[in-house]
């Protein structure tokens, strides 16, 4: 009796494990891309690693590219940073142009690491996006964030 009920266990927590399909190293490399994407959670994060004593840009998970749209990633973006609002303007050719109405939290009250926190993610989250090299941010500069074209190679 003992047996099945061990049996029965293992196969259950397999077919567990192999429905989540693992979460490998948050490195990108190890696991399926999402297909259906989760407003709720980042692509990708950049904070400081006490290791290399240093920042250090994260892919905390990859989807596929059929899956991903302007929307989707403001939405994730949105969700992600709650205090920073973006309105999507348009895309034209090989670029996103973005638009903050209310840039006073970016640019005053993150200090001055928060901002290249967002604009690292952002920035690598938005040219995920099949065809897009280049994010326009447009918003009131402040004391700790300007406006301007970043692409992955300004990080």
């Amino acid at each position: 009796m003992i047996n099945k009920v061990v049996t029965v266990v293992l196969i259950v927590v397999g077919i567990a494990m192999y429905g989540c399909g693992g979460e490998g190293s948050g490195d990108g490399r190890s696991g399926q891309a999402d297909t259906v994407v989760d407003p709720s959670a980042p692509l990708w994060s950049y904070d400081y690693d006490t290791t290399i004593n240093d920042f250090r840009l994260t892919r905390l998970r990859t989807v596929d590219n059929d899956t991903l749209n302007v929307a989707t990633i403001f939405s994730i973006l949105n969700t992600t940073w709650p205090n920073i609002k973006l309105a999507h303007q348009k895309t034209s050719n090989d670029t996103v142009f973005i638009y903050i109405p209310s840039s006073e939290y970016l640019t005053q009250q993150m200090g001055s690491t928060g901002p290249v926190q967002f604009f690292v993610t952002a920035t690598y989250s938005l040219t995920e996006l099949e065809g897009i090299h280049y994010v326009s941010y447009q918003f009131q500069p402040g004391d700790h964030a300007e406006p301007g074209v970043y692409s992955r190679e300004s990080f």
